[in-house]
């Protein structure tokens, strides 16, 4: 779907590209710092970003935003989601948080 070249899109989504020249988003890697310009550029938008310093950088410049995490868990208190089941299934996956540690767990 995405790859080199001219990036295609799924019925339904738009693709766009972001103009980045932010020197105070440096620290982040390219995709996180396009995502967040795109998001500032949507009023009302919720941007899922997973990386911490991502998550940070986007409150700072007041873009609303959340991770995986914090999706399984508006959607269990929707009755979307059965978050145990979610979490497990999840934590079968390559996903890893931060433990509070500065480690990485998959825990």
């Amino acid at each position: 779907m995405f790859g080199y070249g001219r990036p295609t899109s799924p019925t339904g989504f738009d693709v766009r590209e972001a103009l980045v020249d932010d020197d105070d988003m440096t620290h982040l890697d390219p995709g996180e710092r396009a995502a967040i310009v795109l998001a500032q550029s949507e009023p009302g938008t919720l941007l899922l970003i997973n990386e911490a310093a991502g998550r940070i950088e986007a409150s700072r410049r007041g873009t609303r935003n959340t991770g995986t995490l914090g999706v399984l868990r508006a959607g269990a208190l929707k009755g979307y989601v059965d978050l145990p089941t979610a979490l497990a299934r999840l934590l079968e996956t390559n996903f890893s948080r931060f433990d509070g540690t500065g480690e990485r767990s998959t825990r």
